[in-house]
């Protein structure tokens, strides 16, 4: 009798989102990969230490080279063996770069559906990462910057230049902007189209237009109020779930918001 032919696993750049405990020895852990978007896997032996290569310290956030059996028939993928590309040590050893970390990964981990390929979502998250932990620019700068580079992955890209109603580049910006929600634009202080908006003092959209630019030399130096940064923090994530209603809850993001 011929024993039918078992697939070899697949070797696959990924970022670890989740990770839970399953049984005895065992975890879970919710992949986002540069080739097959975000899975679900089962590391067995992980906690137990027999895991194969660095399978026993997975954690999120990681940035991981996995081999990977694949069976479309389930819906849990088997992590055969794991070697650690990036275990963003310096995330880990502050609490609050900690909290922008979770933060991140979870707003990918929502922001995707099993099985699609997003590698702009893939590389903003990368590049956030890997920010934050070198201290390029603040936590909360660092965590803005991926919000916008996600908006632009998911299709809903918004636009700090051009305003929507008289085309004026950059929009004349003064005391009050609005951020129109449906159009992802900012209009001219003295324009305004009919709809739901957030309202943006200059110095928010100037920061919104330095990240949006990637100007980090700039963003280093800049002196931003907290009121800014309070405002484009919110208008951020009003836009977000304007375009991506069904989110639901952001613990990491509330563990923010009781850190500072």
């Amino acid at each position: 009798m011929t024993r039918p032919k078992t697939s070899l696993p697949t070797p696959e750049t990924a970022l670890v989102l989740r990770s839970i405990r399953h049984g005895e020895t065992s975890r879970i852990v919710t992949l986002f990969s540069l080739e097959r978007g975000k899975f679900a896997a089962i590391a067995k032996g992980a906690r137990s230490g027999k895991g194969n290569g660095a399978i026993g310290s997975l954690a999120a956030p990681s940035l991981i080279e996995a081999m990977v059996y694949h069976k479309s028939s389930r819906s849990v993928q088997l992590l055969a063996q794991a070697s650690v590309i990036d275990p963003y040590v310096g995330l880990r050893e502050d609490i609050l770069k900690s909290a922008y970390g979770a933060a991140i990964v979870e707003l990918l981990d929502r922001s995707m559906i099993e099985g699609d390929v997003n590698r702009a979502a893939f590389a903003a998250a990368g590049s956030a990462l890997e920010r934050l932990e070198r201290s390029e620019i603040t936590p909360r700068l660092a965590f803005q910057g991926f919000q916008l580079d996600l908006t632009a992955a998911l299709g809903f890209a918004l636009d700090a230049t051009a305003c929507p109603v008289c085309g004026t580049t950059p929009a004349r910006t003064g005391w009050h902007n609005a951020l129109m929600l449906s159009e992802g634009a900012i209009c001219c202080e003295g324009c305004r189209i009919e709809g739901d908006a957030v309202t943006l003092t200059g110095e928010s959209v100037n920061i919104l237009r330095l990240l949006a630019r990637r100007q980090t030399d700039l963003l280093k130096r800049l002196k931003t109020s907290e009121m800014a940064q309070n405002e484009l923090s919110n208008a951020l994530s009003r836009y977000i779930r304007h375009h991506h209603p069904a989110l639901g809850s952001l613990p990491a993001q509330a563990m923010i918001d009781r850190l500072e």
